[in-house]
């Protein structure tokens, strides 16, 4: 028999869930760093409550998902069966009063949910972004790039929170926080000692983040560029030397995702030894 079950607590969801997601660290990094962050700050995502929930057959997970407002649903398969409980975990968001405003999963789980939240609520789906999962383990890197790579401080403060804005309506189209979240959150990460900057000369010409680390592994995201500095190499020096950096501090692998619709992006990655670990869609759930 399939349950679902939802947690109050990102340390009691991976008390239950955490074996099976370890089970493949790298392919389910996104929801384990997710997680590990809410277990050390519940409001790190923000102030809204968060979804973690679960469907099991007996003892076994089969099917885990987060959501942290307003941001949407992930899905992660943990068993061959796990497109069996997508109905149950429907039923599950309906009850606890959670609508996902889009679903995010490796292919074809995301699609098979949109489907299902779309047939039982009468909505549409709409698919917003493919993307595509990498894992590097050594670092290739690129020659003839000027510049250096440097830890953000609180003097780039300014600087930072502008291109996480910028980052986010690149990527969503819009922004998805006010500008006070903007700055809170890029003070929060460059206190943590997160945020790095690629610096040519004098001046600051590219980003990107450390985050999410898991037991052997860690990720990058929020590599951003201004568009007049952009096809110079640097977003490429600047995550090939963040890679380095994490290997260097004793994680066995890096991981990222980038948009299928960008193909420089997936060119440039693969060029310093990231290799494709798997194909996500995201689907917005329209109406």
């Amino acid at each position: 028999m399939l349950n679902v079950t939802r947690f109050n607590h990102a340390a009691d969801f991976l008390d239950v869930a955490g074996d099976a997601l370890y089970q493949n660290e790298a392919l389910n990094s996104l929801m384990i760093g997710i997680a590990e962050r809410l277990v050390e700050d519940p409001h790190f995502y923000g102030e809204y409550e968060p979804y973690l929930g679960i469907v099991s057959r007996d003892d076994a997970v089969i099917l885990a998902a987060t959501m942290t407002p307003p941001f949407g649903l992930l899905v992660v398969p943990l068993d061959e069966d796990a497109g069996k409980g997508m109905a149950l975990l429907v039923q599950g968001l309906l009850h606890e009063g959670f609508p996902p405003p889009d679903v995010h999963g490796v292919k074809p789980y995301s699609r098979r949910f949109a489907e299902l939240w779309a047939a039982t609520t009468g909505g549409k789906i709409e698919l917003d972004m493919a993307q595509r999962m990498y894992r590097l383990e050594k670092v290739s890197h690129p020659e003839g790039i000027p510049g250096h790579m440097l830890q953000a401080k609180m003097e780039h403060l300014d600087l930072v929170a502008e291109w996480v804005r910028y980052f986010d309506i690149d990527s969503f189209g819009k922004e998805t926080r006010s500008s006070e979240v903007y700055r809170r959150m890029a003070v929060d990460r460059i206190t943590q000692g997160d945020w790095y900057l690629w610096q040519d000369g004098e001046e600051i010409v590219s980003m990107c983040l450390r985050t999410r680390p898991t037991r052997t592994g860690c990720s990058v995201a929020g590599v951003y560029t201004p568009p007049e500095k952009r096809r110079r190499g640097y977003a490429t020096a600047c995550v090939a030397a963040l890679s380095q950096r994490l290997l260097d501090e004793g994680f066995l692998f890096t991981s990222l995702f980038t948009d299928l619709a960008n193909p420089t992006s997936n060119s440039i990655y693969m060029k310093i030894g990231y290799q494709p670990l798997a194909d996500f869609d995201k689907y917005r759930l329209v109406g």
